[in-house]
C-alpha cells in the first residue's frame, strides 16, 4: 500500500478513536466552595464505565505564593468498580491562606484506566481540572450578587475589565444586543485586579453590557452593566 495512504488510514483511524473516547468518571460538580472553619467539603466521583478504574487527585495552586499543600485530599489515590462512587473529603492543613480575599486551587482527577487485553489497542485516560475556591469566614455573607460590582469600560480597541471585590468570578460571556462573545480570559476574573481583552463587539461608552456568569452551584446567571 503507498505510504500517504497508510499514513492517511492511520489519521483517520486515530481522529475516529479519540471522537469516541469518552470520560469513565464524572463529577457531582464543576466547581468546590471550602468555606474556612469548617470541617471540610466534598466531591463525589462516579466511574460510568463497565470496567473498573483506578484514580488519582491533586492540588495545585493558582497563585505561586500559596503553597499547592494548602489542602489534602483524601482519598488521594483509589479504585471504582463499574457504576460506583467515591467522596472525597477536602481539609484545609494551611492557616496561611488569604483572610483578604479568596484563592484558588485547581482540583485535577485522573483517570487510571485497566490494562489493554490486546497490544496493537490504542487507550485514552482522560484527566478533569475543576476550581476549588478558598473563601475566608469574612467574606461568605457579601458573596451573593458581588458580580455586580464588576465595571467595564471601553479603552481603544479594548475592554478593561475590572473586579474591585475579593472574589474570584467565572464569567462565561459578553453579550451585547444579540451577539455573544466569549474569552479565555474571563473564566478567571481574580480579585481585586483590572484586565483588558479586544474590543471586538465594539462597544462604547454608554452600552449596556450583559454579562454571564457561573456561581457557586455551576449555574448560570446574567448581570447587566454600563460601560463606562
Amino acid at each position: 500500500m503507498n505510504r500517504l495512504v497508510i499514513i492517511a488510514v492511520f489519521l483517520i483511524s486515530s481522529v475516529l478513536l479519540v471522537s469516541n473516547a469518552q470520560a469513565a468518571f464524572t463529577l457531582n460538580a464543576t466547581r468546590v466552595v471550602y468555606t474556612e472553619g469548617t470541617k471540610g467539603a466534598n466531591l463525589v466521583i462516579k466511574n460510568n464505565n463497565e470496567k473498573k478504574y483506578g484514580g488519582q487527585v491533586w492540588l495545585e495552586s493558582e497563585a505561586d505564593a500559596i503553597p499547592d499543600n494548602s489542602f489534602v485530599i483524601s482519598p488521594s489515590l483509589f479504585t471504582l468498580a463499574s457504576n460506583s462512587k467515591q467522596n472525597l473529603r477536602i481539609m484545609q492543613t494551611s492557616a496561611n491562606l488569604p483572610t483578604d480575599r479568596e484563592a484558588l486551587f485547581w482540583l485535577y482527577v485522573q483517570e487510571l484506566p485497566p490494562a489493554l487485553e490486546e497490544a496493537n489497542q490504542l487507550q485514552f485516560a482522560m484527566r478533569t481540572k475543576i476550581k476549588l475556591i478558598a473563601r475566608p469566614a469574612n467574606l461568605v455573607e457579601a458573596r451573593e450578587g458581588a458580580e455586580s460590582q464588576l465595571t467595564v469600560a471601553a479603552v481603544g480597541n479594548t475592554l478593561k475589565i475590572n473586579n474591585p471585590t475579593p472574589y474570584f468570578f467565572a464569567v462565561s460571556s459578553l453579550i451585547k444586543g444579540k451577539t455573544e462573545f466569549k474569552d479565555k480570559a474571563l473564566s478567571v476574573v481574580k480579585p481585586k485586579k483590572a484586565f483588558q481583552i479586544a474590543n471586538n463587539m465594539e462597544f462604547v461608552r454608554g452600552d449596556t453590557v450583559t454579562v454571564t456568569y457561573v456561581d457557586d452551584f455551576g449555574a448560570y446567571n446574567t448581570q447587566e452593566l454600563r460601560v463606562k
